[in-house]
């Protein structure tokens, strides 16, 4: 903690190129809005939703801070992705930032759960990020610079009753990139960096409707400080950024903990049950 506090010096990334995923609403807006103030050379943003693409398009650009475009793309559409990050190298240049944002989520019981469910959450959450790291990290490693930001969720390490597949495409994705970085780390590719965020619940429709039992104590986070953080954790090349800060203990207390008294906490907590008044928006 200590020596986060101590890596106050911003890099520069006036000569970058950010591809935001989901960047046209929700937090992937908030951060591309942020992200933007620290002027890189271009931001795209890519997502399904042409209206907010272009509105979060308009908005940065009018800032004044630096230039930005839109690709709309299915990131359940495997074949898609690769013309679009083909585009997006030819016509504007090589991502050196990507911010890995854009997920869904289903609320569902094992025992209805559907195939569909699981295949498009992992399509979307898992396969794609995958298929963009394998775009973009080759020509990262030509450069010899990049930054991979993977957006993930607390849920990636302590899942809950309600979201079998938001949590395990989010586990996935923590083993993907640890598995990358070492991989990379070996080869003396230590010039690219990786940056987990694991935030708690955040005040947006993603997760709209769910409660613990303490709102007073466990308060979702809002949107825009969330994205601030991300912001700093990508200009001070953090690596992993939990929000709170005080969910670390928890992943500690799991870890050293006996099963049954982290169920007992959770269910004191009311965690076993908040998703039960989640609702998609």
């Amino acid at each position: 903690m200590l020596f986060h506090w101590f890596r106050s010096v911003h890099k520069d990334i006036t000569n970058d190129i950010v591809l935001v995923t989901g960047g046209g609403s929700g937090l992937g807006k908030q951060i591309s809005l942020i992200i933007a103030t620290h002027n890189p050379k271009h931001i795209v943003l890519l997502g399904r939703n042409e209206a907010a693409l272009t509105s979060t398009r308009d908005e940065i650009v009018e800032s004044g801070c630096t230039s930005c475009s839109y690709v709309t793309c299915d990131l359940a559409d495997s074949n898609a992705i690769t013309e679009k990050l083909d585009t997006i190298r030819m016509t504007i240049g090589d991502v050196t930032i990507l911010i890995n944002n854009a997920a869904v989520a289903y609320h569902t019981s094992f025992f209805d759960s559907s195939c569909d469910e699981l295949t498009r959450s992992f399509q979307i959450n898992t396969l794609a990020f995958y298929k963009i790291l394998r775009s973009l990290i080759p020509s990262m490693v030509k450069l010899e610079r990049g930054h991979i930001v993977n957006v993930n969720s607390v849920l990636g390490v302590l899942p809950l009753n309600g979201a079998p597949f938001y949590c395990s495409t989010k586990a996935a994705n923590l083993g993907l990139v640890e598995s990358i970085k070492d991989e990379l780390r070996s080869d003396g590719c230590d010039y690219i960096h990786f940056t987990n965020i694991l935030p708690y619940q955040i005040d947006n429709t993603m997760f709209s409707g769910v409660k613990t039992r303490f709102p007073s104590i466990f308060p979702p986070l809002k949107e825009v400080a969330v994205a601030k953080e991300i912001v700093e954790a990508i200009l001070t090349n953090r690596e992993n950024l939990v929000l709170p800060r005080y969910m670390a203990f928890l992943f500690f207390c799991k870890s050293v903990l006996p099963v049954g008294v982290m169920y007992a906490l959770n269910a004191f907590i009311g965690v076993d049950q908040c998703m039960m008044g989640f609702h998609v928006k």
